[in-house]
């Protein structure tokens, strides 16, 4: 991350933080929702988006905060993700597996907007 921190997302053993003085883990002991989580990135303001196959969380530096609107990603995993050049938008790429159907979602200012009409 900016601040020169080594982020590593696992599948079932929750998000790792290594930094030159320690190595920390967090879990949904924590605060996060889901332990098997997929992919980290981070915003212009230093907070991380945190995503796991059904959800996403952002971490502030001292609290994960769970995203409010977990409708959008209903019986859909995380397939990709990736940030603006500017860092202050999140697209996030949602796959059915069984219907093949696809989702493109923005996360913005904390605020997710479904793009799918746009895209399907």
């Amino acid at each position: 991350d900016s601040r020169g921190a080594i982020w590593i997302t696992t599948l079932g053993g929750g998000l790792c933080r290594f930094d030159v003085k320690k190595f920390n883990i967090f879990t949904t002991k924590d605060g996060l929702s889901d332990n098997e989580l997929t992919q980290v990135l981070e915003l212009q303001n230093g907070n991380l988006v945190i995503l796991s196959k059904g959800d996403f969380a952002i971490y502030d530096g001292k609290n994960f905060l769970q995203s409010s609107d977990t409708s959008l990603f209903k019986d859909f995993f995380v397939s990709k993700a990736f940030s603006s050049f500017d860092k202050k938008q999140i697209w996030i790429l949602l796959s059915n597996e069984n219907t093949g159907e696809k989702k493109i979602i923005l996360l913005e200012n904390n605020i997710t907007k479904d793009f799918s009409k746009s895209y399907n």
